[in-house]
């Protein structure tokens, strides 16, 4: 072998093995990524679609009130304790109510939700329903971010000047049955004079927006 093609299989070799670690970094990057994505998808302020830097956060727990002992027991331990959190209480003969309120900077999010979801299944195993939401003062796109996050969009409205789009995503907890779909995230968009308002609600919005 020449030494021209002595020189021109080595850089050959090295275009090869450079292209094969590129495709490997990349390859691995993206299933860290989708991991991510799949463990704890971003809320709001850390979906890259805002620049807002405050959010004000919502939990509300919903129990049958025929157990109200045992579950103002579980409130007590696992949920009054959380810091942070204003909370309210009604008690009825039919239901028993808890929310929660704060508000909420981007390096609070992926703790918040970590612990909603921990707490939505206890509360489910508990009898009762748990429902989480964020709002900006801001538009996001509820579609750019169901797709950016891995969810498939199921259901979509607009009446208005508010539009609202559900979807879904396996793994993602909690679930709920809207019609003949599962959904486990909402986003609502509201324009008006004064600026738009965005609320990310988990699984779906309980509240008036």
């Amino acid at each position: 072998m020449s030494s021209r093609n002595f020189r021109l299989f080595i850089v050959m070799v090295v275009l090869f093995i450079i292209i094969n670690l590129l495709i490997v970094v990349a390859a691995s990057n993206s299933m860290v990524v989708n991991k991510q994505q799949k463990e704890h998808p971003p809320l709001l302020l850390n979906s890259g679609l805002t620049d807002v830097s405050e959010a004000e956060a919502q939990v509300i727990l919903w129990f049958d009130g025929q157990d109200s002992a045992s579950h103002s027991e579980f409130i007590n331990n696992q949920v009054l304790s959380q810091a942070g959190w204003e909370w309210e209480s009604h008690d009825s003969q039919k239901a028993l109510t808890v929310s929660g309120y704060r508000r909420l900077k981007a390096s609070d999010e992926a703790e918040i939700l970590t612990w909603f979801e921990a707490v939505a299944q206890m509360v489910e195993q508990e009898g009762g329903k748990a429902y989480f939401d964020e709002r900006i003062d801001a538009r996001v796109d509820g579609m750019v971010y169901l797709r950016q996050n891995g969810f498939e969009p199921k259901q979509g409205v607009i009446t208005g000047t508010t539009a609202s789009i559900a979807g879904w995503q396996e793994g993602f907890f909690p679930v709920v049955q809207a019609g003949r779909d599962s959904v486990n995230i909402q986003l609502l968009t509201r324009s008006a004079s004064q600026g738009a308002k965005t609320v990310l609600a988990i699984p779906v919005l309980l509240e008036e927006f």
